[in-house]
């Protein structure tokens, strides 16, 4: 009975170290997947760009959605159509991809591919945002600091703005200084 105990322990052992190492391997598969595809978009190998995004989504890689968003929105590697563009920002939004979220809230914002809507512009931004996302808590904040939502809370602005500016969006930076100045009555 000991011997079948220790046998049974050593398989199990020997099936999780086996899992284990599929795990690691497939993850490096992903990794370089992921390099691969940024690597095309440099190069400006949209065809390359797009088959290992496509093969991404296919594979389960939910934010690959948002590579193939780009595609489609820019019309590089396939042609342009907002439709597809839109639908793909909402299934990677929708994972929780925050790129995806930022890019889709611009979108609802502006009203690009989509019935403008500012509510769904904030929804996004905010989901983004709550994932430290700069570029989303960049807009969001201004958003909140130029009265924009029809209510000015430069609080919630100066929050968002300086998690942005922290997340390394410079963008963030001047915005601040010229709250400061305001603040302090020099402009």
């Amino acid at each position: 009975m000991l011997k079948k105990m220790i046998l049974l322990g050593i398989v199990l052992i020997a099936l999780l170290g086996a899992g284990t190492a599929l795990v690691y391997k497939r993850e490096a598969s992903l990794t370089l997947r992921i390099k691969q595809y940024h690597s095309a978009v440099s190069a400006q190998d949209f065809e390359t760009a797009y088959n290992l995004a496509n093969q991404l989504a296919a594979d389960g890689y939910l934010p690959a959605h948002g590579f193939l968003a780009m595609l489609y929105e820019n019309g590089t590697g396939v042609i342009q159509n907002m439709d597809i563009a839109v639908a793909q920002y909402k299934l990677a939004a929708m994972s929780g991809d925050a790129a995806a979220q930022t890019h889709l809230a611009g979108l609802y914002l502006s009203g690009k591919g989509v019935e403008e809507s500012q509510t769904m512009a904030v929804h996004w931004y905010e989901k983004a945002a709550a994932q430290n996302h700069p570029e989303a808590q960049y807009e969001l904040g201004r958003l909140y600091q130029n009265g924009t939502l029809k209510t000015e809370d430069t609080n919630k602005a100066r929050t968002l703005l300086m998690g942005a500016s922290q997340g390394g969006y410079a963008r963030a930076n001047t915005i601040l200084a010229n709250m400061d100045a305001s603040e302090l009555g020099l402009r």
